[in-house]
């Protein structure tokens, strides 16, 4: 499927909760880190493969680490994925 960026959202973390999940996100080894923004709590990564495997990754690595960021919100015909942990 190739590589492809997508937009990952996290709606209702704090600054510290997102500078946490912004760390995992940045360590795996399974996508490539591109950019954030800590205002929005927003971060870009590319990745190697559809939109369904890439968020079922980032809910696996979540799980593991005992972190809640809610349920992911995507189309699989967008780039856009939003965690709302205020759900």
């Amino acid at each position: 499927q190739g590589e492809r960026e997508f937009t990952v959202i996290f709606k209702g973390l704090t600054k510290r909760e997102f500078s946490k999940i912004r760390r995992l996100l940045m360590k795996s080894k399974r996508w490539e880190y591109k950019a954030t923004e800590i205002r929005n709590r927003l971060v870009r990564i590319s990745f190697e493969g559809g939109i369904d495997k890439f968020v079922i990754g980032m809910e696996d690595m979540f799980e593991d680490a005992g972190e809640y960021v809610g349920i992911p919100d995507y189309n699989s015909n967008e780039s856009k994925i939003i965690f709302d942990a205020s759900e």
